[in-house]
């Protein structure tokens, strides 16, 4: 498995745990306040993943940028304002997708202009940065749109979770599949 994948296994750990929080927790602010401050670390480890994909200084910096964008709008609407820690606000994850997203055409970009252009069904990144692509932008459309939703105090969440539901299969089983099934390249020298 390449090393750079190895950033996922936090990303895993701390979503499982997210989760078992919120399912032992619920009613509690504390499952809240664990999904706000999973994102942050998802987005951080997200950002170190992106970063070890570009080659050019300058896509580097656009991720280093985007990590401390998404930091400042952390910081001002939960501990500028600290009652939000105990709200369901998704405002994070907008901005999360959105750079997700970002980052992901700009990979598959760089991919397209390079060598590899021709082959990128056995690049593995090629395949995590797709999934990754198709669930955040997914995710921008759901969390916006539900977020404008609930302050026009329309109750449709139920009828919309689908979306995330399908989405979130989706994002697991690319990784998996990546992560087990990748392509192994064998050259005469190796044997």
């Amino acid at each position: 498995m390449d090393k750079r994948l190895r950033i996922y296994i936090p990303i895993f750990i701390l979503a499982i745990t997210t989760e078992k929080i919120r399912d032992y927790l619920y009613p509690q602010d504390i499952s809240k306040q664990a999904y706000h401050f999973y994102h942050f670390a998802e987005m951080l480890l997200l950002s170190v993943y992106y970063i070890t994909l570009f080659k050019k200084p300058a896509h580097k910096k656009i991720c280093v940028a985007g990590f401390l964008i998404f930091s400042v709008y952390f910081i001002y609407t939960y501990f500028m304002q600290p009652g939000n820690l105990l709200t369901d606000k998704r405002g994070e994850l907008v901005v999360q997708g959105i750079l997700i997203t970002i980052y992901s055409l700009m990979y598959l970009y760089q991919l397209y202009l390079s060598e590899d252009a021709g082959q990128p069904y056995g690049n593995v990144h090629f395949w995590v940065v797709t999934v990754n692509l198709i669930y955040y932008s997914g995710g921008v459309f759901f969390n916006g749109y539900i977020y404008y939703l609930l302050s026009m105090k329309m109750k449709v969440y139920d009828q919309l979770a689908y979306i995330m539901i399908v989405l979130n299969y989706l994002l697991y089983t690319v990784y998996l599949i990546s992560f087990i099934c990748h392509k192994t390249t064998v050259t005469r020298r190796s044997l």
